[in-house]
């Protein structure tokens, strides 16, 4: 099983080099236009959509809502093909995007320079220079729109292609060439890790459309995820009247094995090799949860090899998962908690998650602590990144290597990333931040009683230092003032922080 999926970038040769290697390999082959043309049969105003990004417009909740449910079927028409035909060429904008979650899809980027591309496109379509090169342009900024509102990814980032081909300097045939001998690397090809989780993105979306399609469930603003038939359905808090009747679409559904619906208004992510629902610091994270209305996603790091539970009497080995894989293990579909083996918590946990109604999916990723980087960047948006117990295997510093690790994912990701045992001090109001609010509100008072009370020396000090001082007082009134103002800001901003985090407004 193989997935290719080739994205346009510049006026290249993208949509030609698609056909030509579906030709020569034997794939079945889709574009964008044949996906463009069955949604809007099954009803999404994809139109509306294209309209809206390319007049840039403010993108409001309805247009979000449409184009997630436009990325539901595009998902889904994908896995069915795929699931159906057993190998796949998509032509698209970042279509490998489309298919966040699964590992081993190869990625392709055709770019084009920008004088080839203008020549292309006066021959094409009969333009002069001027006109060619604003076409060319507008055409770029317009996908780049797309993908940014659909994905919420740069499409130039170049860490999103698995290949990057330059077409002004390579032929179509060359390029399906080139294309064939990388595809036969065993980094892409799929086995039954990557099919099961074709199959859970394939529930998910239906799921998506099923929910976004019925009548009495189309205004949820929804977030959809599966896993081995379990199915998890996180909503907004001010919809909560209208979740009652998610359960009704979703025991319609031959494939749902069960579900679990959380309020939710954002989501964060906790990464660990082992979890303790028992812990203090699993604790403070469900306790952030509530106070911003979120679900908890947990990604488990699997080592190289372990022993994963199939069910209650039989233990299936895992063959060697390497850092080229990347895949999600295989796990038991018995339990509605998405997990399997219990000695690492996951099921604890997530049962814990569920009965405080926080609960969102989890995933186990082998391959090590990078691959678990690399599937949080391809499966959504969070709010918070928590990094529990990792490198526990390790024999050398632990602490070292997870502050290592916590830098790597800061420097990824665009929201705080922070360990799970110092959750408390940033994000919550416990002993420490008590006493820190006494210190900082009586410095800070004295600090204002000082300002009042000594005005007019305190002037005369900064006046001394602008105008008729010697040239002394005034590198003297700047080393003060540098000393002192940022020493008066941290103090009154860490009481204003203590006070917002006591009464629970951050």
């Amino acid at each position: 099983m193989q997935i290719i999926c080739i994205s346009r970038g510049g006026y290249g040769y993208s949509e030609e080099l698609a056909a030509e290697l579906a030709e020569q390999m034997g794939y079945p082959y889709l574009s964008r236009s044949n996906i463009l043309e069955e949604a809007a049969d099954f009803g999404i105003s994809v139109g509306k959509i294209e309209v809206e990004i390319l007049k840039k417009r403010p993108v409001t909740e309805a247009l979000r809502m449409e184009a997630e449910r436009y990325r539901a079927f595009v998902a889904a028409r994908l896995c069915q093909k795929v699931l159906e035909e057993g190998n796949l060429i998509y032509h698209g904008r970042a279509g490998n995007l489309v298919l966040a979650g699964i590992s081993k899809i190869l990625g392709i980027r055709v770019i084009s320079d920008t004088e080839n591309g203008i020549n292309n496109a006066m021959s094409d379509m009969n333009l002069s220079w001027p006109r060619a090169k604003r076409y060319v342009e507008d055409v770029e900024e317009d996908i780049k729109r797309w993908v940014k509102t659909l994905y919420r990814q740069d499409m130039e980032n170049p860490f999103l292609y698995n290949l990057t081909l330059n077409s002004s300097d390579l032929s179509v045939k060359s390029a399906a060439a080139s294309i064939q001998s990388v595809s036969a690397l065993p980094e892409f090809q799929m086995g039954k890790v990557e099919e099961q989780a074709i199959r859970d993105l394939l529930l998910a979306s239906k799921c998506h459309l099923e929910l976004s399609g019925n009548e009495n469930t189309k205004n949820l603003n929804i977030r959809v995820s599966a896993k081995n038939g379990h199915v998890s359905v996180n909503y907004l808090p001010g919809q909560a009247y209208l979740s009652e009747n998610i359960p009704v679409v979703l025991e319609r559904m031959k494939d749902v094995k069960s579900y679990v619906c959380t309020v939710a208004s954002t989501n964060l992510v906790c990464i660990g090799d082992r979890f303790d629902p028992a812990s203090e610091e699993f604790e403070n994270m469900i306790e952030i949860a509530e106070k911003w209305n979120a679900a908890i996603d947990l990604v488990r790091i699997a080592p190289s090899a372990e022993k994963v539970d199939s069910g209650p009497d039989k233990t299936e080995k895992i063959s060697e998962i390497s850092s080229e894989n990347g895949g999600i293990l295989e796990e038991s579909d018995s339990s509605p908690c998405f997990a399997s083996d219990d000695s690492y918590g996951v099921q604890k946990a997530m049962d814990r998650l569920i009965k405080v109604g926080r609960a969102g999916t989890s995933h186990t990723v082998g391959g090590g602590e990078k691959n678990a980087a690399d599937y949080i960047s391809r499966t959504g948006d969070y709010s918070l990144v928590v990094v529990g117990d990792v490198f526990s295997s390790k024999d050398v510093s632990k602490a070292r290597l997870k502050r290592d690790y916590i830098n790597l994912l800061s420097d990824r990701f665009k929201v705080p990333v922070v360990a799970a045992e110092e959750l408390k001090s940033h994000y919550l109001f416990g002993k420490m931040q008590m006493l820190s609010l006494f210190l900082t509100g009586f410095v800070s008072m004295l600090i204002y009683f000082c300002v009042f009370k000594f005005q007019e020396p305190i002037l005369r000090f900064i006046s001394a230092g602008q105008t008729g001082g010697d040239i002394k007082s005034r590198i003297i009134v700047s080393i003060v003032t540098a000393v002192a103002v940022p020493i008066i800001a941290f103090t009154i901003g860490g009481f204003y922080s203590n006070v917002l985090k006591l009464i629970r407004l951050e």
